[in-house]
């Protein structure tokens, strides 16, 4: 694959879920086919590619809310 960003190993398939628009206008274009279409119609037009970007936002947040702040949190309590 020439001329992206990441390895062909982790990443096989590039614009799969975001295409090479970039992450901003991709989710505007989602937020105007929302109001275009609604819910329902968003669902059908994008389908497992939606679910997979909600899953992944609360994936990171939570990962980051649960692991890497409780672990900061403590490693700071222990070093003093």
């Amino acid at each position: 694959m020439v001329g992206t960003s990441f390895p062909v190993s982790l990443f096989p398939f590039p614009g799969l879920i975001f295409p090479p628009m970039g992450l901003a206008t991709y989710l505007r274009t989602l937020r105007d086919e929302r109001r275009s279409l609604g819910w329902k119609g968003l669902f059908r037009k994008r389908g497992w590619k939606l679910v997979a970007l909600v899953v992944a936002y609360y994936l990171i947040r939570d990962a980051i809310l649960y692991i890497v702040l409780p672990l900061g949190v403590a490693a700071g309590l222990l070093n003093r």
